[in-house]
């Protein structure tokens, strides 16, 4: 049987397929009447095929409930708290090209005794987003922010993040995590603290460039990221190396787009893992009840 042409398809047809194709609908007597399996892909192929939908148009997350609308709750002002002023200490937020959220930067300050103090700087959305406010249950109820090949749905408002971005403005409130590691990546003592702190922004290529040229603190963070992998290493830890790509979808098709893969990638990966292994022990030290994962 020849599949019909757009023209082909009624205008309540095409309704019931669609509902079909986005999971908002069980059966349709179209796709029965065509010999065609009712079921979200076949409905899905049925309109591609027919040229009602191109290829940017993606049902998945219809399909799964889940909400493709911006949050417009309105955003409160940081309140004037005490902060620790780390303005003085450079601190970078390192990200793809494109990035438009950036939320962790990364410094280190020199310490007496032969340690490094890290800091890993984290942008502080929950002084804007107290517990059980409407923001708050807003996110819960979202769960995450949904990252589609044609769009990207925040969980919070596009405001949130124009305020709490590292490196948006000339200075920013954190929530900082401190680690005092010594030659070999050991930890001598870890701190968590609300900061303030000065964040310039940079693409991978640009750090990479930076430890290319041999200019600090990337130097030292790479130094610090290679020993605190060693010890994970020699711990047991299993390290999984999978391709990184960028998923884009438009009327052309979809667009995959491999991610260079530079040392400071790691190192920036690292500094993270260090960050969590410290937010852990600050809050076993203080009995603070956190989620975690394990693997």
């Amino acid at each position: 049987m020849s599949l019909p042409t757009a023209p082909d398809l009624s205008p309540a047809q095409r309704t019931e397929i669609e509902l079909l194709a986005r999971g908002k609908q069980a059966k349709s007597r179209a796709l029965r009447d065509l010999g065609l399996t009712e079921t979200p892909e076949a409905a899905h192929a049925l309109l591609l095929r027919a040229g009602l939908w191109d290829e940017s148009r993606t049902p998945y997350a219809d399909r799964l409930g889940a909400t493709t609308q911006p949050v417009t709750l309105s955003v409160p002002d940081f309140t004037d708290e005490p902060r620790l002023d780390l303005t003085h200490l450079d601190a970078y937020a390192i990200d793809d090209e494109g990035n438009r959220d950036p939320d962790d930067a990364v410094g280190i300050e020199a310490l007496s005794g032969g340690l490094t103090r890290l800091w890993v700087h984290v942008a502080d959305v929950a002084a804007l987003v107290p517990a059980d406010s409407d923001l708050d249950l807003e996110a819960r109820a979202r769960g995450a922010t949904l990252y589609l090949p044609d769009q990207t749905i925040g969980m919070l408002p596009d405001e949130l993040v124009e305020k709490t971005g590292l490196g948006l403005h000339p200075t920013t409130p954190a929530l900082s995590i401190s680690l005092d590691l010594d030659a070999d990546g050991n930890a001598e003592a870890v701190d968590v603290q609300l900061t303030t702190v000065r964040v310039t922004r940079l693409t991978y290529t640009q750090a990479q460039a930076a430890l290319d040229a041999n200019q600090e603190p990337f130097v030292t963070l790479a130094r610090l990221a290679r020993a605190s992998r060693d010890l994970r290493v020699q711990e047991g830890a299993l390290s999984i190396d999978l391709p990184e790509v960028r998923v884009k979808a438009g009327p052309d098709g979809p667009l995959v787009t491999p991610l260079p893969k530079p040392e400071m990638r790691a190192v920036v990966q690292e500094c993270m893992t260090l960050a969590g292994w410290g937010a852990a022990i600050y809050a076993d030290d203080h009995a603070i009840p956190l989620p975690f994962a394990t693997q």
